[in-house]
């Protein structure tokens, strides 16, 4: 049995990470978004948390850049 894609959002400008959210959840409904965070360690947080299918990654954000979250 496959579940629905989780995802989480990274962005740390508030109107761009709803923006995104709302056009996923319009484009592809399936879609679960499990959390919408606004730093780095929030993120890693939300990993550990959420164990997400896919990552939005902002790539400059306060605490750890996008880029050092995916690494």
């Amino acid at each position: 049995m496959t579940h629905d894609p989780r995802a989480v959002i990274a962005e740390d400008e508030p109107l761009l990470g709803a923006g995104l959210r709302d056009a996923l959840a319009a484009l592809w409904p399936s879609l679960r978004i499990c959390a919408l965070v606004e730093d780095g360690i929030q993120t890693l947080r939300a990993l550990e948390k959420h164990k997400p299918d896919i990552l939005f990654l902002d790539i400059q954000m306060p605490g750890l850049s996008g880029i050092e979250v995916a690494q």
